[in-house]
């Protein structure tokens, strides 16, 4: 699509179509009619017209070029939206993208940890309707998927949270009254959310040095600032309380099992550090980078 077109992005009923055309899962299959074919086309069978476990996956399995190509486009055109400001009127349509791109992340992982084995509940012989061969013939293209999607999500995209993240704690140290600290803390609730959907999909093995901070900044501060139940946020910006709820959950078992299997009691420290500055300041947080190069693992 034309590089303008993303600006219409900004309508959030824009936004939910994007997601019903992607995300709902349209009709059922059931199993009595699992094994049958379409004989012609037009179908005189329409009912054969579904899936067992929803449109995304089966494409994902039959044809995850398409979608990778087109989620990957249109994440790096809403890098270039960026104006430096989570206030601006761009930033609703970058924290949607960020959330289709997680999102999408969390299929393909789903179902290259299906294809390699790897998934802690589920075996693919377990997943009616999605077939051990076309799975392995589509595992390279999925994980081509991911990683194009990652090397935005996790660069471009998380750098731009991170430079708006940064000048709202500027504005909240310069405040002059508390509106602007009240303002500034629900967007930073926000953009904490998102940055910590990036990882979603992230396996414990995966998560390093970095990202344990990374984790345990955004936690500590949605842990000590967020207010549940209270419709707080703009629509643009909200993340659904539960996945909310679901990431926090899913966050604290990967961080804690680094912490208890790979980090050094100096790593631990510098934890323990992170977590006291953001949940006693207003949530200033220091480059990481600094301290420990690129963020290995231990």
């Amino acid at each position: 699509s034309q590089h303008d077109r993303i600006h219409a992005l900004q309508s959030t009923k824009l936004q939910g179509v994007l997601d019903g055309c992607l995300f709902e899962p349209s009709h059922f299959l059931p199993r009595v009619h699992a094994g049958a074919d379409i004989a012609d086309v037009p179908t005189s069978e329409p009912h054969l017209l579904a899936t067992a476990h929803g449109l995304l996956l089966n494409e994902l399995v039959h044809s995850p070029a398409v979608v990778g190509l087109s989620v990957a486009r249109l994440a790096r055109q809403a890098v270039d939206l960026d104006t430096g400001h989570v206030k601006a009127s761009t930033s609703a349509v970058i924290l949607y993208v960020v959330r289709l791109c997680a999102r999408v992340d969390a299929y393909a992982t789903l179902l290259l940890d299906l294809g390699h084995g790897r998934h802690e509940t589920l075996r693919v012989d377990q997943c009616r309707g999605i077939g051990a061969a076309q799975l392995e013939a589509a595992l390279p293209l999925l994980a081509d998927l991911r990683a194009n999607l990652r090397r935005v999500l996790h660069g471009p995209l998380q750098e731009v949270m991170e430079g708006w993240y940064r000048k709202l704690v500027a504005e909240c140290e310069a405040r002059l009254d508390d509106t602007v600290l009240d303002e500034n803390t629900k967007l930073m609730c926000s953009v904490q959310a998102h940055v910590l959907l990036c990882y979603r999909a992230t396996a414990a093995d995966e998560v390093t040095d970095k990202l344990a901070h990374l984790f345990v900044q955004a936690f500590t501060f949605l842990s000590t600032r967020h207010e549940w139940n209270m419709d707080l946020y703009p629509d643009q910006f909200e993340i659904p309380e539960h996945e909310l709820f679901e990431l926090l959950q899913h966050a604290r078992r990967r961080l804690v099992t680094w912490l208890r299997t790979r980090a050094s009691q100096r790593q631990l420290d510098r934890i323990m550090e992170t977590a006291v500055r953001v949940a006693a300041t207003t949530g200033a947080v220091v480059d990481e980078d600094a301290h420990h190069g690129n963020g290995g693992s231990s």
